[in-house]
């Protein structure tokens, strides 16, 4: 036989795709990581913003006994609602999230 310097076809065919196999395995799993990680922002800033409105509800005591709003909180649109419970005040906030899925989250707060 003689020396051959090069590729076979079969060789190119081969790797291409074992790289279509790692492409297709790796870009669904990078494109739920960001999914994930945006979800994740998303809810702590959803969060800090709740604690910060219930901190302010608490502090002016405006008497009131429900209040229910809408907002942009991070590029979501969320239903804020304030409720007073046997004493405390009850701050929940609702949006959908990345996946379209229903999240709440709610704080308790102590009135004086």
């Amino acid at each position: 036989m003689k020396n051959r310097n090069g590729f076979i076809w079969l060789e190119t065919l081969v790797s291409a795709n074992i790289v279509a196999l790692v492409l297709t395995t790796l870009i669904p799993i990078y494109i739920t990581v960001k999914e994930e990680k945006r979800i994740l922002h998303d809810r702590t800033m959803i969060s800090l913003f709740l604690y910060d409105e219930l901190q302010r509800e608490l502090y002016l005591a405006n008497g009131i006994h429900e209040r229910k709003e809408r907002y942009s909180v991070s590029n979501r649109n969320v239903t804020l609602t304030f409720q007073e419970k046997d004493g405390f005040l009850k701050g929940c906030v609702s949006w959908k999230n990345v996946k379209g899925r229903s999240e709440e989250i709610c704080l308790y707060g102590l009135q004086k």
